[in-house]
C-alpha cells in the first residue's frame, strides 16, 4: 500500500507540473493575443478569452490534484 501512494503521489505530481506549464504557455498566449488584438478568420472573434478559458481550467484541475494529493498524503481515501 505504501508503494502505490507513492506511485499516486509521484503522478499526480508530475500532472501539477504539467498543468502549471499549460497555465503559463496559455496565459503568454492569451496576453499575445490580446496585444496583437488576434481574432478568429470568419467571424473575427478575439482569441484572449479563449486561452483565459484554457488557462482557467488547467487552474482548476492543478487545484484539484494538489488537494487530492495532499489528502493522499495525510490518509484520507481519494474515493
Amino acid at each position: 500500500m505504501g508503494a502505490n501512494k507513492t506511485t499516486d503521489g509521484t503522478q499526480k505530481l508530475a500532472k501539477i507540473r504539467a498543468n502549471w506549464c499549460l497555465c503559463g504557455r496559455a496565459s503568454d498566449k492569451a496576453a499575445e493575443a490580446l496585444k496583437f488584438g488576434d481574432v478568429t478568420n470568419m467571424l473575427e472573434l478575439p482569441l484572449w478569452p479563449v486561452y483565459g478559458a484554457i488557462f482557467a481550467g488547467m487552474a482548476l484541475c492543478a487545484l484539484v490534484f494538489a488537494v487530492r494529493t495532499l489528502s493522499l498524503l495525510m490518509g484520507r481515501t481519494n474515493d
